[in-house]
């Protein structure tokens, strides 16, 4: 009996001997050292922009992606005659993103810039040549224009389809 507390003690010892290394030593480097993430960030979570019933221009805009792995979150700011107009919702890139507004009748310079969150959980913008090229749209009170502005090829090229419908009535 003796024999077997004697074995009992000296792996307790060991153990805590083992312990208090471990933990002087080598819990402080593993603190140390920055953590990466084991899961890429989740996608924030923002209120989607008010586009008006009424809205005389919309803009639909959608990335076309090869793979499920670069469908990344991703946003447009939208500014109108060189001014902040606001941004579409965040979402997938390969989900419809939309923006509305209501303007006054006339041509207006219309310029987008692309955001995407990369897998370091930062928005960073396309480079400015990647970037859609500022277009002219002329805005009527009695129809409604649509921008549709798709992005492809990862980015490197999209386009543009500009069309004129009925304003939807409202109740």
């Amino acid at each position: 009996m003796g024999d077997m507390r004697q074995k009992y003690w000296i792996k307790k010892i060991s153990l805590l001997t083992v312990a208090a290394v471990f933990s002087s030593c080598g819990m402080s480097h593993f603190k140390s050292r920055p953590s990466q993430p084991l899961f890429p960030p989740l996608m924030p979570v923002a209120l989607a922009p008010v586009i008006p019933a009424n809205a005389d221009i919309l803009l639909d805009s959608q990335d076309q992606i090869s793979f499920f792995g670069e469908d990344g979150a991703s946003y447009l700011k939208i500014y109108v005659d060189h001014r902040y107009a606001g941004r579409t919702n965040i979402a997938a890139k390969s989900a419809l993103k939309k923006w509305g507004e209501v303007l006054n009748s006339g041509r207006h310079l219309l310029r987008f810039e692309k955001w995407d969150l990369k897998p370091s959980g930062n928005w960073e913008t396309l480079p400015p040549r990647y970037q859609p090229r500022p277009i002219w749209v002329s805005v009527d009170l009695s129809s409604q224009t649509v921008v549709s502005l798709i992005f492809y090829n990862h980015e490197f090229k999209h386009s543009f389809t500009i069309q004129t419908r009925p304003i939807p009535k409202t109740k």
